[in-house]
């Protein structure tokens, strides 16, 4: 496997105790050496673990001790505060590996990287809830054994739904094992290319002077104020309601509806709604590479 090099994968780690690779028995001694053999992979590895955590890459602190230093009654705002630190460097990297556990799940769809968890084979009912409640937001990791009928059931999550999220990590040397995770990272972000912060989008066809998109809006969310030089766009609302603006003037559309959007016109179309916004684009031109954005504003900071 060739060094992929520019790859920046930040490890969410367990603030129970120090990442430090002396302690190979352990989780945060297993999480070091995984770092480890990463980088020599060519990945570029962050720590977001307790201050003073001793393993190779950066390390972004995410907390001043290790928990079992804290009182109980601290723990929940300690690991909050961790948490929210965390997801305030998410937009540096490529793809997030939450080794933290499932208080980390909830924050997996606050941001435009993929985030990976490691998946607990027989969950408790309150951790089976949490999966429920936020598995269409994270990828998982299984180590060992493909997932059987029990794994999903537990959760009492649907089993397409559960596969289509799962990579499957086999057991061998560090060096093998990191070489998995890689191959498990890589895999991951191709099913998450067209992720973005609003949502998502799939290219349904594209020919002579036309392309097609699908696009899905989370609530909420909006797309950036844009035009285009090379191209004119339709779109058509699927399902849920949206509002397009168009050159500055806000056009209602329910499902059926659709609105033109003339070459050079600046558009957007935002999802005011509770439930999630569907529409076509079908876009008109000689060119329909994402480089033919023009942005003039945007929620998400490109």
């Amino acid at each position: 496997m060739e060094p992929i090099g520019k790859m920046k994968v930040a490890f969410l780690c367990p603030i129970n105790r120090g990442i430090d690779s002396s302690g190979a028995g352990a989780a945060e001694g297993k999480i070091a050496i995984l770092a480890e053999e990463l980088c020599k992979l060519g990945v570029e590895v962050t720590l977001m673990a307790v201050a003073g955590s001793k393993a190779p890459g950066r390390l972004i602190p995410i907390a001043s001790r290790p928990l079992e230093q804290e009182p109980a009654s601290n723990a929940a705002d300690i690991v909050t505060m961790a948490l929210c630190t965390a997801f305030s460097h998410a937009a540096g990297f490529d793809i997030i590996h939450n080794f933290m556990g499932v208080e980390a799940l909830p924050f997996a769809g606050l941001t435009g990287v993929p985030m990976v968890s490691m998946w607990i084979r027989e969950p408790d009912p309150a951790h089976a809830a949490i999966f429920r409640k936020f598995s269409k937001t994270s990828q998982f990791i299984l180590e060992g054994e493909a997932p059987g009928d029990y794994t999903v059931k537990s959760a009492g999550l649907d089993d397409s739904d559960f596969f289509a999220r799962v990579s499957v990590i086999r057991h061998g040397s560090a060096a093998e094992t990191a070489k998995e995770y890689l191959n498990a990272y890589r895999e991951i972000l191709c099913r998450m290319e067209n992720r973005r912060p609003w949502g998502h989008y799939e290219n349904l066809v594209e020919g002579a002077g036309h392309k097609i998109k699908r696009i899905t809006m989370a609530p909420g969310a909006r797309l950036s104020l844009q035009k285009h030089q090379r191209r004119a766009e339709r779109w058509t609302v699927i399902s849920g309601r949206g509002v397009a603006a168009v050159d500055g003037k806000d056009i209602p559309l329910s499902p059926g509806e659709t609105v033109y959007i003339p070459l050079g016109a600046a558009h957007r179309m935002a999802n005011p709604g509770a439930d999630p916004l569907v529409f076509a684009e079908v876009q008109l031109g000689d060119y329909f590479g994402e480089d033919d954005i023009i942005r003039l504003q945007d929620d998400y900071g490109r």
